[in-house]
């Protein structure tokens, strides 16, 4: 009955945020870049749709931080190339891997609850069944290590390797390898602690996270009212589906994350703000294994200097949907780029996006 209640009070929520939503657009006068430089919102725009069009890619979604607030937002193109049905304000796309960093934050404020441990060995809080024990190896895994991506697993198992037990190519806290069955493991172990499934640990996640910063839909979980609003996701210029990545009950902490970019930059600008768990989800670890270019990851982002700024980014790429971020913290300033399509870098639209915008990509 619990959970039916909830359910209803989604929906209801969802649906009124639709209908009571005046300005579906936040496009101020001028966006200005990490140079300083003044760019007409008119023309932003202009642009981003040209480029589309001549690029062939089928949606977009997109939002810019000035000054730690959002003034720039919006949802272009097809949901559906085959049917030119257009997206609206409200339409979702897939974060891809851009999910990890939100994942990260949430696990963060279950570690300031004492709920988990950065350095517990996770095994003792639960050990899934389906990873390789023959070595000693699932004994070191931490909470530290899977958000650091040293955890030892491999991203992804192949189709054959689900036969088998989850390996390890990697010694835990030895060597940098950035892992999706880390974070997988991990959002099973918070199921673990406190007694949710998939569904309730979603339903927790609205709780802690998408109701404190005013976010009108994000879930990582899969409901029939999401499909209503999902742009389809496109291989090849062709509509794949608009559904979830995954079963329904399964809460995809590494990739499944559904939003648009518009409430995906009120996760940045809270990021942005002097606070502990911001701090420590945005701290350069830098007693942890580097990454091959010898850069230290935060629990988050990785980064990168630019033009002497320290820049945290992640790309995310779910083979038929595409996704890019990237922000500067001292300076307050952001951006998140979500596509329901396999081409929003291999046709050049987000590098020449951030070209537009004085900037260059970071992968």
């Amino acid at each position: 009955m619990k959970k039916t209640v909830i359910s209803i009070l989604f929906i209801f929520t969802l649906y009124c945020g639709i209908a009571q939503e005046v300005n579906p657009v936040t496009m101020e006068n001028h966006i200005v870049t990490i140079k300083g430089r003044k760019i007409s919102a008119t023309k932003l725009d202009a642009f981003i749709t040209t480029q589309m069009d001549s690029l062939k890619v089928p949606g977009l979604s997109i939002a810019i931080i000035n000054e730690g607030r959002t003034v720039y937002s919006k949802n272009y193109g097809f949901t559906n190339f085959d049917t030119k049905e257009k997206v609206n304000a409200r339409t979702i796309f897939e974060f891809c891997s851009v999910s990890k960093p939100i994942f990260a934050y949430f696990v963060l404020k279950q570690v300031q609850k004492g709920i988990l441990n950065l350095d517990t060995p996770l095994y003792t809080y639960y050990l899934d069944p389906k990873i390789d024990t023959r070595q000693n190896y699932y004994k070191l895994v931490t909470t530290r290590m899977v958000l650091n991506h040293c955890s030892g697993f491999p991203n992804w198992r192949t189709d054959e390797d689900e036969r088998n037990p989850l390996p390890f190519i990697n010694k835990p806290g030895s060597k940098y390898g950035y892992s999706g069955e880390g974070y997988q493991y991990l959002a099973k172990v918070l199921c673990k602690i406190m007694g949710k499934t998939d569904i309730e640990l979603n339903d927790y996640f609205q709780k802690e996270v998408v109701l404190p910063l005013k976010m009108n839909s994000m879930n990582f979980t899969w409901n029939d009212t999401l499909q209503v609003l999902k742009a389809f996701s496109h291989r090849k210029g062709k509509p794949t589906d608009n559904t979830s990545q995954g079963p329904a009950d399964w809460f995809g902490s590494a990739g499944s994350l559904h939003s648009n970019a518009k409430e995906f930059a009120k996760f940045l600008i809270e990021i942005m703000n002097q606070n502990q768990i911001a701090d420590q989800l945005l701290q350069l670890n830098d007693d942890l294994p580097k990454e091959p270019d010898g850069l230290s990851r935060s629990f988050g982002f990785p980064y990168k200097i630019a033009d002497g700024k320290l820049r945290y980014f992640h790309s995310g790429n779910n083979s038929d949907a595409q996704a890019y971020c990237h922000f500067y913290r001292k300076e307050r300033l952001g951006l998140i780029v979500l596509a329901n399509s396999d081409n929003l870098f291999s046709s050049r639209l987000m590098p020449n996006i951030l070209s537009f915008l004085d900037e260059a990509m970071t992968y």
